[in-house]
């Protein structure tokens, strides 16, 4: 069975095809914008297949992108977007000649990071990384809002002109561990070879709590500025899946 991104990343882009980057990018410009000035350097960690950076570069950024997939990367790569430089890399353990004005980590790569050994060192290498003033901003699972609605076995479909899938998401919950498996399989119809396969990948998340991120990113010497509700900025909600979080060096 493979590691996460390793097949997925061939599919990626048709099963994220109807999320919508563009305003996902445009609220966090709104949140870097309100915590941060003059801000044009930015760091992503875990930038896949450099769909978000897609519209950074639209807004003049100029992005760093990481990931661990040398097929993701070579997806961003291949796309050829203006003002973007990506390399692959393992967001705990990464080096820049340059410091950053803002970093960014979203779609929940934060939660791959089951260690919080591992997580301390992404957050220590993120602060060392940024220019005096920067800011760290990230969404990750959310521990209340998991634990009153747990993850389901849930069935999605997906086409485009070549191939048509199905997807099916198998979790188990370990709540004492506050982790959660997902076992993805994909029943996949190539539609020019007229062929049928199937692929899984075992995708392993940590939810964290409010409280788990404070204390990690105080012993980052990171300022906590804020925790919202992904995509609004409300105060945080217990039943909200998904967190956004603004840290300040």
């Amino acid at each position: 069975m493979n590691q996460p991104f390793q097949t997925y990343s061939d599919y990626y882009d048709l099963l994220y095809s109807k999320k919508n980057y563009e305003k996902e990018v445009s609220y966090v410009k709104k949140l870097i914008d309100k915590n941060c000035f003059n801000s044009k350097l930015m760091l992503e960690l875990g930038s896949g297949t450099g769909n978000h950076a897609v519209y950074f570069s639209k807004l003049n950024y100029e992005i760093y992108g990481i990931d661990l997939s040398k097929t993701m990367v070579d997806i961003s790569v291949s796309k050829n977007i203006p003002n973007t430089k990506f390399k692959v890399s393992d967001i705990s353990n990464f080096q820049f000649s340059v410091k950053f004005d803002v970093c960014i980590s979203l779609f929940h790569v934060m939660s791959y990071l089951t260690d919080l050994d591992k997580l301390s060192k992404v957050f220590d290498n993120v602060y060392s990384s940024l220019k005096p003033g920067g800011i760290f901003i990230f969404d990750c699972w959310n521990k209340p809002a998991v634990k009153i609605d747990p993850p389901s076995i849930r069935k999605t479909f997906f086409e485009n002109e070549i191939l048509k899938i199905e997807r099916t998401a198998f979790p188990e919950n370990d709540f004492n561990n506050s982790i959660t498996k997902i076992l993805f399989e994909l029943n996949i119809f190539d539609k020019v070879k007229n062929i049928n396969y199937r692929e899984k990948e075992m995708h392993k998340m940590r939810f964290f709590s409010e409280d788990e991120v404070r204390n990690i990113s105080n012993n980052s010497n990171f300022q906590f500025i804020n925790c919202h509700n992904w995509l609004d900025f409300k105060t945080k909600s217990s039943e909200d899946y998904y967190n956004v979080y603004v840290l300040k060096k």
